[in-house]
């Protein structure tokens, strides 16, 4: 073979099978990688309670619904006239209110009070479940909110 010949077919090993290489690397490093639990969709509240043990029902009798926005571990959820924004890590929720506090704990503890949700998704329950706690934070003498959520179908 002549040197232009295997200098031409070294270019063209180095040109080709660099990106290969390196796409086989990519995959091999994704390949370990899992997509966060879906949880963007409808949910209906089936409890809410403080922790005194008071169920918190509204004026009209139902239950405040449970909207969850997802892009990949990030959220936006609405609940009760309040809108949160958080993340996922793993199988739990944590998100901080935007804004409004819930309904449920404006009358004591004020309608611009910064509230965390917290929650745990129970993917082995049919259908699926949410339960968590709403709390102000830095105002524990505030009423902590426990709920739990269903998925709607």
């Amino acid at each position: 073979m002549r040197l232009p010949a295997l200098k031409a077919l070294l270019i063209y090993a180095a040109l080709v099978g660099g990106p290969v290489a390196g796409l086989l690397g990519i995959l091999h490093l994704g390949s370990r990688l899992q997509a966060p639990p879906p949880l963007g969709e409808a949910w209906r509240t089936v409890s809410l309670a403080t922790l005194r043990g008071t169920l918190l029902t509204p004026a009209g009798g139902a239950l405040p619904a449970l909207e969850v926005q997802q892009s990949g571990v990030y959220l936006s959820v609405a609940f009760d006239g309040a809108r949160f924004a958080g993340r996922l890590h793993g199988d739990s929720l944590v998100a901080r209110s935007r804004g409004r506090a819930p309904a449920v704990l404006r009358a004591e503890c004020g309608a611009e009070t910064p509230v965390e949700l917290r929650a745990t998704f129970d993917r082995a329950a049919v259908p699926h479940r949410l339960s968590g706690v709403l709390a102000v934070e830095g105002r524990p003498e505030c009423p902590r909110a426990f709920f739990t959520a269903e998925r709607v179908r």
